[in-house]
């Protein structure tokens, strides 16, 4: 049979069965579906048929049915629905879309478990892995900011700030291998840390390595720094391993230098002595 409008697919209606009130009492019924007017449903008290507005109102709620009289737990009560269609519509395989799910909407309690099985993590663009997690559980951040970068020239020198020729990483391409610097490629929190060979060849060789940072316009700031001052007689060669350590909030184009400030002593610039590494932290 032919009708007008949009055919429906996979849509069904139902109507509820009727609701079995027997047992109540005073003048006050309660169903279990709402409907909007006293016609929306057939209300029978001993099999007769009671007359909407008059023997019976619905509140507002509409689930509240105030009578007129009164009733008691012998009398056979039940209503039947006549206004009220559940849908029962399916819907089709992948038809559901992120637009019709309302923000917020999907939570833990809604998944309906308190695990999530995952083995990477893609960024937003869904191109770059961010983030993977083995069967044994260790995670790997594999797109955080890192650098290592050393000397090699194998000579003992006192260039400022301290000279690194190799790099061993540079995750986000922030190595300036011609300017002996560092140049933050993501704001946030860094860890930086510096190893020098020092060598000084009297009692007043003292020298202070630096870990400065020199904002884009701004000011040099000094992160950190170590003091070596030898005391042994003039003539004496000393030697020490120095280490400097800092962390700092640092912006997006922020230059990181070891400055190396010295009284005749120098610094071994080989790749086991003389390194530089930095990572971000978050």
């Amino acid at each position: 049979m032919g009708y007008i409008g949009n055919q429906q697919t996979e849509g069904f209606s139902s109507i509820p069965a009727k609701q079995d009130l027997t047992g109540a009492t005073g003048t006050s019924l309660t169903l279990t579906h709402a409907v909007a007017s006293a016609e929306g449903i057939d209300l029978f008290i001993n099999n007769v048929r009671q007359e909407p507005t008059t023997a019976y109102s619905i509140a507002g709620d509409g689930v509240t049915v105030t009578l007129t009289g009164s009733v008691v737990a012998s009398d056979d009560i039940y209503v039947v629905y006549n206004s009220l269609a559940l849908q029962t519509t399916v819907p089709p395989d992948a038809s559901v879309s992120t637009a019709k799910i309302i923000n917020s909407a999907v939570t833990k309690a809604k998944i309906g478990t308190t695990e999530l099985d995952l083995a990477t993590i893609k960024d937003s663009t869904g191109t770059n892995t961010a983030m993977t997690i083995d069967s044994d559980g260790v995670v790997k951040i594999t797109q955080n900011p890192c650098f290592f970068i050393t000397g090699n020239n194998g000579a003992h020198i006192t260039a400022s700030p301290v000279v690194f020729a190799t790099t061993i990483i540079d995750t986000r391409s922030g190595v300036d291998l011609a300017n002996n610097r560092y140049i933050v490629p993501v704001a946030g929190r860094w860890q930086f840390h510096v190893q020098l060979g020092i060598v000084a060849t009297t009692g007043t060789g003292n020298c202070y390595p630096i870990i400065r940072r020199t904002p884009s316009g701004g000011s040099a700031e000094d992160l950190g720094y170590s003091y070596f001052n030898p005391v042994n007689a003039t003539g004496v060669t000393s030697y020490t391993h120095i280490d400097v350590d800092a962390i700092a909030d640092c912006a997006v184009g922020d230059v990181i230098t070891v400055p190396f400030s010295q009284v005749t002593s120098t610094y071994y610039n080989g790749a086991s002595e003389c390194r530089f590494f930095g990572y971000f932290l978050g």
